[in-house]
This record gives structure tokens, C-alpha cells and sequence, in this order.
């Protein structure tokens, strides 16, 4: 039965004017490699900054700074997984391995960068980052896609009640998705995990992460107890600018993985964009969430789903507007945290060089003689202007 599923018409449930409100659809991971090879200066510069960073603390190992193509990033002490090292910043991060081997860098792009500022403007970024560290690639397609999810976000009080454990017995799907953890659908084939919090079912899963893999999850519950990643409020208020956002907003999230990908001849992200809405619409006709009908014993007849009717429509829509870069609470506070350690290493060194010896005395002098110098600099109000563009942001992400 389900193996012909794909070529059952699709039927989609009404959906009530009441039932839910789409707040966004946006790129949530992206993960792409690269055949390139660092430069021999920027290898040496890397693992000079490494070992500072091993140097920071003795008991756990703390990521450090280092400047590179005119940004600041953090980089780990260590590497691992075929990695060299480990580059950092709070839009992406940067896996180098060995550069003689070939395909050896990878860029994981991270969700708050791909909502606040978007795909396009962060590739840009690292193409810049690139062709200043990296050497020129020997072709053209020295990019590949790796992994690519997609995000919808909707707000249903009313899909809050139909999360229960028993609601797994609404996914019909093919057959021969590998066994997930805890929960095998009946007859279909399909394999899905369900976690529950009492009776409320807070995660759906269908699939596993080789190939193609769909959850549906409460994503305020997952920012407000888990995450932290505050930030999608302001994406979710450019829909709704007076939706409470303390409960009721799920997201469902499908996630393509390397080897399906490739099965369908997608390379590059740009491929992928072009046969989004296609991809999409085989997704949510083989692994479908149904409405489930007590009068029709044919489980791949059953209407979708309203939220799977909300999705299936705007499967060829575009994805909201980026809406500005964000800088996490997190790594606000250590770029703080570092910038103190250099204040207090120069006044330290000043002191010295100055005096011959440490004195607390003197190094109150150092630190007048210091604001002095900031508030005598003419250049001021300017510097100020630049470190403002530098650490731009619309909001925190706590």
C-alpha cells in the first residue's frame, strides 16, 4: 500500500481560519564543503593561536581570539573528527582539516545567522574569509551541499491538544526508513520516536539523520528550557507583532541529508533552491502526517494533516526577510571577558615597563594617565561609531 503512496492524489484537510498562524519559513542549518587548502602562513598563524588558546587554562581548555580576512573569530584548543582546527564566530563555524587531503574544510552555518541575516550574506562572508586564507581552488566546483534544513514555524493552541503520544498513528509513510528509537508505526513501515512529557507530546520524529529526517517539536518550550535562542521572537513578531509566544509554537522542521541529496543530483545550495518546492512536495506526500480516518481502512487515502495542508501550500513560497545580525548573549560576554584580560594584561606590562617593578600605586597611575588617553583622543567619537558597526545587533540572543 504505502510503496504507491507518491501516486495517490493528495487530499488536504480543511484548516479552520482559527487552527493555527504561520509566523515563518526560514533556513535553520546548512553545513556545505569545500575543496580548499589553507594557505602556509595561515596554517602557522592557526596553530601559534591554538596553542595560546591550550595556554588560557590548564584545567579546561578555553577558545581564544584570532583575526583573520578582517574579522574576529574564536578558535578552539583543539581539533578532532579529521579536523585541524576549529574557527568560530556567532554566525558559523569552520572545520579545517589536513590540506593536502582533498575536500578537507567544511562551513556549518548556524540558525541564528541563517534567520537574522540569511544564506546569501553569510556565503558571501565566507567567500571573502576564503579567498584571503585559503589557496585558489583548482576548479570551479570546489563546493558541495552536505546537509540542509528547513524550518516552518507555526502557532496552533489547537495542535497543542491533538500532542499525544497516541498521535503517532497519524504519520503514513513508506516503507524502509531505518528502525528509530523507541516507536515502529503499524503496517506503514515507517519508524517513529516519540518523547513525552506526561501526556503532552512535546517531540514527533520520522526518519533518521542518514538520509532524510522530519521532528515536530514545541519550539517555545525548546528556546524557553533549552536554548535560550530568544531571538526567533523577533522573527516570529514581524508575522505577529501581538502574539504571546510563551506556549503553542511549533516548528516543523525537515532536515535532507548528503546521501539524499545526492540521490537527486543536488550539489550546491543553489541547486537545492531550485528544486525546493519539488523536494518539498515528495517529502510531505511519502512521509505523510494524516487526519486520521476511522472510515477508510486505506491509510494513504486519509487528508493531510492540517498543519501538513498549511506546509504543502507554502511549500513554494520564498523564506522570510533575514531580520538584522544578532550577537548572543554568549559570546558578548566573552569578547567582554577578553577584552578585560587584555586591559588588565597591558596595564600589567605598562606598569612593569614603566616602573621596573609592580606596585599597586603605580598601576593606578597607569590607569588615570589611560583615561586620559581615551578622553583626549580626538578620533574618539569616530572609533566609537566603527565599534558600534563592528558589534552591530537588533537583540540579544540570551
Amino acid at each position: 500500500m504505502t510503496e504507491n503512496i507518491r501516486e495517490i492524489p493528495v487530499k488536504l484537510a480543511a484548516v479552520k481560519a482559527n487552527y493555527a498562524k504561520f509566523l515563518g519559513k526560514g533556513f535553520d542549518t546548512i553545513e556545505e564543503t569545500f575543496n580548499l587548502s589553507l594557505k602556509k602562513e595561515i596554517f602557522e598563524l592557526l596553530e601559534h593561536a591554538k596553542e595560546r588558546a591550550k595556554k588560557l587554562d590548564l584545567r579546561h581548555a578555553s577558545k581564544d581570539l584570532v583575526r583573520l580576512a578582517g574579522m574576529d573569530f574564536l578558535i578552539y584548543p583543539y581539533g578532532g573528527k579529521g579536523y585541524l582546527f576549529f574557527l568560530e564566530t556567532n554566525d558559523y563555524k569552520i572545520s579545517i582539516g589536513n590540506p593536502d587531503c582533498n575536500w578537507a574544510v567544511s562551513v556549518h552555518y548556524f540558525s541564528c545567522g541563517l534567520w537574522t541575516r540569511g544564506y546569501a550574506e553569510l556565503r558571501t562572508e565566507i567567500d571573502k574569509i576564503f579567498s584571503t586564507i585559503m589557496n585558489a581552488p583548482a576548479n570551479s566546483e570546489f563546493c558541495k551541499l552536505r546537509r540542509v534544513d528547513v524550518a516552518y514555524d507555526i502557532y496552533s493552541e489547537k495542535f497543542s491538544k491533538e500532542m499525544r503520544p497516541s498521535f503517532s498513528q497519524n504519520v503514513v509513510a513508506i516503507s524502509g526508513v531505518k528502525k528509530m528509537i523507541n516507536y515502529k508505526t503499524p503496517v506503514v513501515g515507517e519508524d517513529v520516536c516519540e518523547v513525552s512529557s506526561g501526556l503532552r507530546l512535546e517531540t514527533l520524529t520520522i526518519g533518521t539523520k542518514s538520509r532524510l529526517q522530519i521532528q515536530i517539536y514545541n519550539k517555545t518550550k525548546e528556546v524557553l528550557e533549552k536554548s535560550n535562542k530568544t531571538w526567533i521572537f523577533d522573527v516570529w513578531r514581524q508575522a505577529e507583532p501581538d502574539l504571546d509566544f510563551k506556549n503553542d509554537v511549533w516548528r516543523c522542521e525537515f532536515r535532507f541529508f548528503g546521501k539524499f541529496l545526492r540521490e537527486r543530483n543536488i550539489e550546491t545550495m543553489e541547486d537545492f533552491q531550485q528544486v525546493e518546492a519539488d523536494i518539498m512536495e515528495e517529502t510531505l506526500l511519502t512521509r505523510r502526517l494524516c487526519k486520521v480516518n476511522k472510515n477508510d481502512t486505506n491509510r494513504a487515502r486519509w487528508a493531510l494533516h492540517p498543519m501538513w495542508s498549511i506546509i504543502y501550500k507554502l511549500k513554494g513560497t520564498g523564506h522570510i526577510l533575514p531580520i538584522g545580525r544578532v550577537i548572543s548573549e554568549e559570546k558578548r560576554l566573552f569578547l567582554v571577558e577578553h577584552l578585560r584580560m587584555q586591559i588588565a594584561g597591558g596595564v600589567r606590562s605598562a606598569v612593569i615597563l614603566t616602573h621596573g617593578e609592580y606596585d599597586e600605586e603605580k598601576m593606578r597611575y597607569v590607569l588615570l594617565d589611560t583615561i586620559r588617553l581615551l578622553k583626549d583622543d580626538k578620533n574618539h567619537e569616530k572609533k566609537i561609531e566603527r565599534i558600534f558597526k563592528k558589534y552591530r545587533f537588533i537583540d540579544e540572543a540570551a
